[in-house]
């Protein structure tokens, strides 16, 4: 009697558990607008954060850029470039979004690179060309059409075909590395 119960209880778990993976896998597929929310918080804060920390009228008048200033120009690059990454994977998921011709992860992904570029490039400070200076006007122009998006009122595949927009504005420019 005592064995019976025992492959009961096992029999019973081995349900529960079975039960449990199939909702959590069930619960991991569905949409969830949070994360959207959380990753256009996110991108948002990276351009917050570049706009805040390293002020383009500081790059034109000094002509130079610090490797502090670089490192924050970076980091919310890469806060940008992954919280878009996000988006897009979300929206490929779900069908909200078709990969054809995605200018806007080209464009983040040479601003990223360049960066990188221009960093490992240099020990310390940066002494910038005109061509460069421009090159970051762009970036931050770039930036602040994307800043402006009111996205918060819209669906996935609205956010990212607006997204997509303000690419193609910029497409010709960010063709190659930046700087």
């Amino acid at each position: 009697m005592k064995k019976n119960r025992q492959i009961l209880y096992l029999f019973v778990f081995l349900i529960a558990v079975g039960a449990m993976a199939v909702y959590g896998k069930s619960a991991t597929q569905e949409f969830s607008p949070e994360k959207v929310t959380h990753y256009l918080n996110n991108m948002r804060l990276g351009i917050q954060d570049i706009y805040n920390k390293v002020p383009i009228d500081q790059i034109r008048e000094k002509k130079t850029i610090s490797k502090g200033q670089l490192d924050q120009l970076i980091e919310g690059s890469d806060r940008i470039f992954s919280s878009y990454l996000e988006l897009k994977a979300i929206g490929l998921e779900f069908d909200y979004f078709e990969d054809t011709n995605a200018k806007m992860e080209t464009n983040l992904e040479n601003i990223h690179t360049s960066l990188y570029q221009i960093k490992e490039a240099s020990n310390g400070d940066t002494r910038l060309i005109a061509r460069q200076i421009a090159s970051f006007s762009e970036v931050y122009n770039f930036l602040w059409d994307l800043y402006g998006l009111d996205v918060y009122n819209m669906d996935l595949d609205e956010i990212l075909s607006e997204m997509e927009k303000v690419s193609e504005n910029y497409e010709p420019m960010f063709e190659t590395y930046l700087f």
